[in-house]
This record gives C-alpha cells, structure tokens and sequence, in this order.
C-alpha cells in the first residue's frame, strides 16, 4: 500500500468521523513524513547495494591474487616415472631427444589449471640450468604414452 492510498484512506476516515482540520494535518504531516523516509530509506539502499558490489570486485580481486601466488604442484605424468624424469628414464622412454645436455624434466599443475615442464639441463660449465615451457594436456598424455607403451610385460 503506497502512502498516498494510506493517506486518502485516513482522509476517508477524518471525514466520516468529521475529526478537526488540525488532526487532518497532523495525519497529511505525518505521511509525508513516512514518505520522505521511505525515499530515505530507497536512496540508502542503493549506496547498500554499490558498496556490496564493490566489496565483491575486492573479494575476486583480492581472490584472484591470492591464486597467483599459490604454488604449483607437481604433476605425475606416469607412476613409472614419478614425478621428475631423469637422464636415464629420458633415454630409455625417448623422451626430449632434442634437449641438449638433458638433466631432468618436471611437470607442474598451476592454480589455474594450466601445465607447464621445468627443464634441467647442463651448460658448458657443468652448472645446472632450469627454463620452463608451457604444455598442453595433450602433450602431457603424449609422454604419458611413450612412457607406458615402452612397459613390457612382466
């Protein structure tokens, strides 16, 4: 019920009980009291709601940094293998035949759902070097693959 309906029933009130003009705007004072509350109240609502909006975009912001800075994890290609292959499981599964000076392979799952490979490798000098490539789960099953249909059965 609106508060000019509250209002005209109350006057409909006043009249039948022909109450005095002074109550009559006492009630009319009153409505548009409750009237300019309301629109208060609405004008309130809004600002409500644009701050709750705008804690959301912080709390994905803020979400979405933290992600960031979780840790990937490392991905088991094979259980053959575990979770880094080495020199030797590189050259018995043929894998990386075009990494010079191969020392190690590891995949990693990030936060996001993506993959990538840290390759070690050996320079020159003997030191180790580490550069990462970003795989694509087909890839990953690739391996997988070479890696399993070498097993032969016992």
């Amino acid at each position: 019920m609106t508060c000019r309906t509250i209002l005209s029933l109350a006057l409909l009130g006043l009249c039948s009980h022909q109450l005095s003009a002074s109550t009559l705007e006492s009630v009319t004072a009153e409505v548009d009291s409750l009237s300019a509350v309301r629109d208060s109240l609405k004008a309130d609502l809004k600002l409500v709601k644009a701050q709750v909006d705008s804690l959301e975009a912080l709390q994905k912001k803020l979400q979405a940094e933290e992600d960031s800075k979780a840790l990937p994890e490392v991905f088991v290609v094979s259980e053959v293998v575990g979770g880094t292959i080495n020199v030797i499981e590189r050259e018995r599964y043929g894998l990386f035949p075009s990494v010079a000076r191969f020392g190690s392979a590891t995949y990693y799952k990030r936060p996001d759902g993506s993959f990538y490979v840290q390759l070690v490798t050996r320079g020159s000098d003997g030191e180790p070097n580490k550069t990462t490539n970003d795989v694509v789960l087909a890839g990953i099953y690739h391996v997988r693959s070479r890696i399993e249909s070498s097993q032969s059965p016992e």
